[in-house]
């Protein structure tokens, strides 16, 4: 990644990321497995979601959405409603089981394809994403 430095009287530099965007190759895809039982990071490393029911699901979800609408996020609110159908709770209780499972996915590799915007949560956009059954 390119960056640009800026130094300050102080003799502080604060070094920036610079705004030139590199778009992965097909070699670098998300790869996703029936049902997000699995997946293959574009780093190439193969996760098995099996023993995670709620990651799975929501994943699922954000998966089609990026295939439907590539730019779109999804609220909160349809994560709660992909991760735990059905199942009646507060609010707040259902954020914060919405936030324990972002921080879980990026955990086991999606640090750098699962996005935050102030909409809501996606795939990056310029990442592929390919099912495979």
């Amino acid at each position: 990644m390119t960056t640009m430095s800026h130094t300050f009287d102080s003799g502080l530099s604060i070094v920036e990321p610079s705004p030139i965007v590199s778009i992965p190759s097909p070699d670098e895809a998300l790869v996703v497995g029936r049902d997000s039982r699995w997946m293959v990071l574009p780093r190439g490393q193969r996760v098995s979601l099996l023993r995670h029911g709620p990651s799975r699901r929501i994943l699922e979800r954000l998966v089609a959405k990026r295939l439907e609408a590539p730019d779109e996020a999804l609220s909160a609110q349809a994560l709660i409603e992909a991760g735990w159908p059905g199942e009646q709770m507060r609010y707040t209780a259902g954020l914060l089981r919405v936030y324990s499972t972002v921080r879980r996915l990026r955990r086991l590799g999606l640090d750098i394809v699962l996005l935050t915007r102030d909409d809501g949560y996606l795939l990056d956009p310029l990442v592929p994403v390919r099912r495979e059954r």
